[in-house]
C-alpha cells in the first residue's frame, strides 16, 4: 500500500481486495483480543475470590479480639491479594479499551473498503 500524505490532498492507494485483507486481519486481531479478554476476566475473578477468602480467613482467625481490630488484621492480611485483584481488573479494562479500538479500526476499514469499491465502480472497474 502506497501512502501519500499531502496535507492538501491526502491519498491512500488501496483496492477493495487490500481493504478486505485488512478487515480480515483486524477480525483475527479482535478474536485474539476477545480470547485475551476472557482469560483476563477469569484471572480477575480468581484474584477477587482470593482476596475475599484471604480477608475472611484472617478475620475468622482473629477471634476473641475487638471487631475493629479483627477487621484491621484481616485488611492487612488481604492487602496483597486485594492489590492483585485491583491490578487484574485494570488489565481487563485496558483489554476492553483495546478491543473497542480494534472495533473502531474495523469500522474504519469497512468504510475505506466501501469507498474503494465505489471509486472503482465510478472509474468503470469491477470491485
Amino acid at each position: 500500500m502506497t501512502d501519500h500524505w499531502d496535507m492538501d490532498h491526502p491519498q491512500v492507494d488501496i483496492t477493495p481486495n487490500k481493504a478486505a485483507g485488512i478487515i480480515i486481519h483486524i477480525s483475527r486481531m479482535i478474536k485474539d483480543k476477545i480470547d485475551e479478554y476472557e482469560r483476563l476476566n477469569n484471572e480477575a475473578a480468581e484474584a477477587t475470590k482470593t482476596a475475599e477468602v484471604t480477608f475472611a480467613e484472617a478475620f475468622l482467625k482473629a477471634e476473641h479480639r475487638p471487631m475493629d481490630e479483627r477487621r484491621q488484621i484481616a485488611m492487612l492480611a488481604a492487602a496483597d491479594a486485594r492489590f492483585n485483584a485491583n491490578v487484574a481488573e485494570r488489565k481487563v479494562k485496558a483489554c476492553d479499551k483495546a478491543l473497542k479500538a480494534l472495533s473502531d479500526d474495523q469500522d474504519a476499514a469497512r468504510t475505506i473498503s466501501a469507498t474503494a469499491r465505489d471509486e472503482m465502480k465510478s472509474l468503470g472497474g469491477h470491485p
